[in-house]
């Protein structure tokens, strides 16, 4: 048998990131990264800029002022 190449162990794999595994999925408050279903693109690029869209977004949306309280809507 010939050896192609040598595989380094890992230093604790998934064990070790399931304190980081954790946090990411209560910051998501267990939304996923990315919606669930079939999505078409016309490019790969395309795909790519929606998926890195989707994965930096809010998990929910920003608290929006009301109209009342900007300072604009007192004339």
């Amino acid at each position: 048998m010939k050896v192609l190449g040598r595989r380094i162990p890992s230093r604790g794999g998934i064990v070790a990131a399931a304190d980081f595994l954790d946090l990411v999925i209560q910051l998501r408050r267990g939304k996923p990264f990315i919606p669930k279903g079939l999505h078409k693109f016309r490019t790969f690029e395309e795909a790519q800029s929606w998926s890195i869209e989707m994965m930096a977004r809010r998990s929910s949306p920003a608290p929006q002022a009301s109209a009342t309280s900007s300072p604009s809507a007192k004339t």
